[in-house]
């Protein structure tokens, strides 16, 4: 079984990732047109717990993921396109 975001489930994702950061989402070719976007802003440690948090809630409900893999997926997703920390 294959567990991916629909276009519409990652723009959810990303509105809630930009509101973390105080900034607002339009859609991916607007608000992620830069090839490092995801340089642009800025969150703390615990801002970025808290997303991750409700990442792995919102994978497990929408794409009826095991718990481990909703976890894994949340912090990959982080990794890959999070924002950098603060200093």
């Amino acid at each position: 079984m294959t567990y991916y975001l629909t276009d519409k489930q990652l723009d959810e994702v990303l509105t809630k990732m930009f509101k973390a950061v105080g900034q607002g989402f339009i859609s991916i070719k607007k608000s992620c047109h830069d090839t490092k976007w995801y340089m642009k802003y800025s969150w703390t440690e615990k801002e970025e717990a808290e997303f991750r948090k409700w990442l792995k809630s919102y994978i497990i409900k929408k794409l009826h993921c095991p718990v481990r893999l909703a976890d894994k997926k949340a912090r990959m997703f982080c990794f890959m396109w999070g924002w950098k920390y603060k200093s």
